[in-house]
């Protein structure tokens, strides 16, 4: 039954690609070389192990390279190659590191350490052996943590390790801590639904260690309780090793007639064991390996065949297609030749025609780039007033109180007014996106305040607090007034725009000796650093984001506020900290 569910996983995965079922061909084969293992049937499983590396060559993980490592090692242990084992079992513990941390890979991994530790006891390296099994109790004792509802299984594994590092200590003559960890091993495997067997051994062990210490009244209580559960679950080898104690703790107590009644049961025991057990077949890996690279190397090479023989059938057809191909352009040639005069006439024509062409698509280009310059810039500044104007209209319409709705009415008025000023500023300009009018002296805080009156409505509109900051005295500054109208719109509705409702623009107006210094500070989403020295570009550069309430921007405003700056003589900056906000600075000379 075994066999059909693994034919069947093969057949499923069958001419799929490798490389993106690596884990289902590594399993299915896998599977397949453990059915005949299970069997002792290790060419067979070694066959498969081999497909399962071959296949997954290239593919494969060091997960899945463990996987197979540990299958090899275990059929170098059943055939008591204990030193390639333990290689095996080595390496196989180093490509389990990449494993996922879950319990089956925590369960595998300390069971490769003791196989380990256990490889090195057959090879009566004791040393090294206590050392790994050291590491499998730290390993365990370490991870269990991370799986807290298989205590049963930790402790189980804990015994079982113990018990072979008692069996270490007793090889060394280490009798009292062969002793402490052989009764931790009984203690926790002797319990019922634990590895009963492994308990048993290590009683015997224990019993042996005492016989040595001619402790024989504790070691004759031992082998007594021992026998309770060898009448419930045992193995030959175990009874015969149980009836060979019995002997010598017979013999130390001069009872011969007792002393050969058990020798003579654990030689029938130890012939019933010998009988029973069958005889493992022993085949040599490294030459089996051998054997199978070379038939996959043949494989190789008649695949490799095959494609040389197709690509010269490609070749031959690829030569013949060339060869007709290069008749065909001959004769085109041929006819061509005699147009070549009329054609390079007709071209020269074509060229000059294409010139003239070219010269005035120029020109209609550049014209049609300065005229879209210029109406994007219209389009971009007249957003706030007549957005102003949206805002205000709704406000009037639900406003009863007559004196409250005259002064939205001034300051429709107002707004109306400066789109129409913009209107007219632009029908006036020519080639130049900008053109400055006369500067006038201005009073800076009137200046201010009417600016300030139309976005605050906008503000207030996003929940916005301004909190404006004006120089206690009054100062006369000399200015375009309308164009500087435009900067400070646009400055601090982009100051709107990117920031949370609920947030504060702070706006401070500040004589600095002769100049004068105007700041907008604001709490919104900020500018990247790598791009803050660009913002003010047009042409080499287009800064677009949307604001914090999806509000569209098109990127015009701040080169045209660089620009009026500039020709006032002054210049602007900005500094910002993304996530934590921006301040724009201008500085204008007041004389």
């Amino acid at each position: 039954m075994a066999h059909k569910y693994a034919d069947s996983a093969i057949s499923v995965i069958s001419g799929k690609d490798p490389v993106i079922y690596k884990d289902e061909y590594a399993i299915a084969y896998l599977c397949k070389g453990d059915v005949f293992y299970s069997q002792d049937q290790f060419n067979e499983a070694f066959a498969y192990y081999y497909k399962a590396k071959q296949l997954g060559l290239g593919y494969f993980d060091n997960c899945l390279n463990s996987e197979y490592s540990y299958r090899i090692a275990m059929i170098y242990y059943k055939q008591e190659s204990y030193d390639d084992a333990k290689n095996n079992f080595i390496d196989a513990f180093k490509d389990s590191e990449s494993c996922p941390d879950i319990l089956d890979n925590y369960h595998r991994r300390q069971q490769i350490l003791s196989n380990i530790g256990l490889s090195y006891y057959q090879l009566k390296d004791y040393d090294n052996a206590e050392y790994y099994y050291e590491l499998a109790l730290k390993f365990i004792n370490t991870n269990s943590k991370k799986f807290p509802n298989e205590s049963r299984k930790h402790n189980e594994a804990l015994g079982v390790v113990y018990g072979n590092l008692g069996k270490v200590y007793l090889q060394k003559k280490e009798y009292a801590k062969s002793t402490f960890v052989l009764k931790k091993d009984i203690e926790i495997n002797l319990s019922r639904g634990n590895d009963i067997k492994h308990a048993q051994s290590s009683y015997l062990s224990l019993a042996e260690i005492l016989l040595k210490e001619d402790k024989l009244d504790s070691a004759y209580l031992s082998l007594k309780n021992l026998k309770v559960t060898l009448d419930t679950i045992s193995t030959l080898k175990d009874e015969a090793e149980w009836n060979k104690l019995m002997c010598s703790y017979y013999e130390k107590k001069n009872n011969i007639p007792q002393a050969h009644y058990y020798l003579q049961q654990y030689l029938i025991k130890k012939e019933e064991a010998s009988i029973n057990s069958s005889p493992i077949s022993t085949i040599d890996l490294k030459k089996q390996y051998d054997l199978f690279e070379q038939q996959h190397n043949l494989e190789i090479l008649e695949t490799e065949n095959k494609v040389k023989n197709l690509y010269l059938f490609i070749t031959i057809i690829i030569v013949v297609t060339v060869i007709i191909l290069l008749i065909f352009m001959w004769y085109n040639w041929k006819e061509s030749k005699r147009n070549i005069s009329k054609l390079s006439k007709l071209n020269n024509t074509i060229l000059s025609q294409n010139r003239e062409l070219e010269n005035a698509f120029d020109i209609i280009t550049e014209s049609s780039k300065e005229k879209e310059k210029l109406l994007n810039l219209v389009a971009h500044d007249l957003r706030t007033p007549i957005a102003s104007l949206s805002l205000m209209v709704d406000l009037v319409v639900d406003e009863n109180n007559e004196k409250e709705r005259n002064e939205l009415m001034s300051l429709m008025k107002v707004a109306c007014g400066n789109a129409l000023d913009l209107i007219s500023e632009t029908l006036e300009s020519n080639k130049n996106v900008i053109k400055l009018i006369l500067k006038n002296t201005v009073v800076l805080n009137d200046f201010l305040l009417e600016c300030f009156a139309l976005l605050k409505i906008l503000a207030d509109e996003k929940q916005i607090f301004i909190d404006l900051e004006l120089p206690k005295e009054n100062i006369d500054v000399k200015i375009n007034a309308e164009n500087f109208k435009r900067v400070i719109n646009n400055l601090v509705s982009n100051a709107i725009k990117f920031s949370a409702k609920g947030s504060t623009i702070k706006i401070n107006a500040v004589k600095k000796n002769d100049k004068l210094l105007i700041s907008i500070k604001d709490q919104g989403i900020g500018i990247e650093e790598n791009k803050i020295d660009r913002i003010f570009e047009l042409e080499s550069f287009e800064y677009n984001r949307d604001g914090t309430d999806g509000e569209q921007s098109f990127g015009l405003g701040l080169s045209f506020c660089k620009q009026v700056i500039e020709e006032h003589n002054g210049i602007i900056w900005a500094e910002s900290i993304v996530g934590k906000g921006s301040t724009f600075f201008i500085e204008i000379p007041l004389k």
